[in-house]
């Protein structure tokens, strides 16, 4: 007499069913969940780091252009460190540039840390100061930005100049950090009523390593800001 054999269930069967079996009244169920080893995870980390290490300066170095113009104006800012102030200074004194222009993002009369009046008369002083002597500079009045806009900031730099003096052909803007590209954009949309070039210059930070911006706060706020807006001044194109 033939006895039906009795069914061998493979523990991978076993597992299966334990997996899809109910819990709770079937309010919960087991699933299988594959992670990665921590070998393969020290070798994604790895390859991660070998990829930002490469491409991280070209990145930065993309977004800190460095395309100036022979001769015309040259553009900075006031709220800028000695080191690109020094820089700025330099370049005139050599005659690479006509004239320098000066943008005062604030007026503001009186106050502790502006003692002679003015942000304009500060800004003078601490030319003289890094220049050891008269430098002829033009200070260029801007609106708050919060208060009217970016665009509107950047117009007003052409309806300044217009107005007095007129407007240079060529002007080069001296920044640090990462903003050259985006400066350059936006200074070329303001300026393209008038046919002027605009060329760029970057200075290094002081506050990070350029080519390791990635490992530091001050570093990876700026670029990403700085990407940011490269991002809306391409859209706007």
């Amino acid at each position: 007499m033939n006895h039906p054999k009795p069914s061998i269930r493979t523990a991978k069967e076993t597992t299966a069913e334990t997996a899809q079996a109910p819990i709770l009244y079937g309010l919960l169920k087991r699933r299988r969940l594959f992670l990665p080893t921590l070998g393969a995870l020290a070798i994604s980390c790895g390859l991660f780091l070998c990829f930002l290490v490469a491409i991280a300066p070209i990145y930065y170095r993309f977004l800190a252009e460095n395309a100036p113009l022979k001769g015309g104006a040259l553009l900075i800012s006031g709220e800028e460190n000695d080191r690109a102030m020094s820089e700025a200074i330099h370049l005139l004194q050599i005659k690479e540039y006509d004239s320098l222009y000066v943008l005062c993002t604030h007026l503001r009369k009186g106050g502790v840390l502006v003692p002679n009046g003015t942000d304009e008369a500060l800004n003078a002083e601490r030319i003289r100061r890094l220049g050891h002597g008269a430098i002829a500079d033009r200070s260029v009045p801007l609106p708050d930005p919060l208060l009217v806009g970016p665009q509107a900031t950047y117009s007003s730099i052409v309806n300044w100049m217009g107005k007095n003096g007129g407007v240079p052909s060529r002007i080069t803007y001296l920044g640090t950090g990462a903003q050259g590209r985006t400066e350059q954009i936006e200074l070329q949309r303001a300026f393209n009523r008038c046919h002027t070039q605009i060329g760029v210059i970057s200075v290094s930070p002081v506050e990070y390593n350029e080519n390791w911006w990635w490992m530091t706060s001050a570093g990876f706020r700026e670029v990403l800001s700085e990407s940011l807006r490269f991002a809306v001044a391409i859209c706007k194109l």
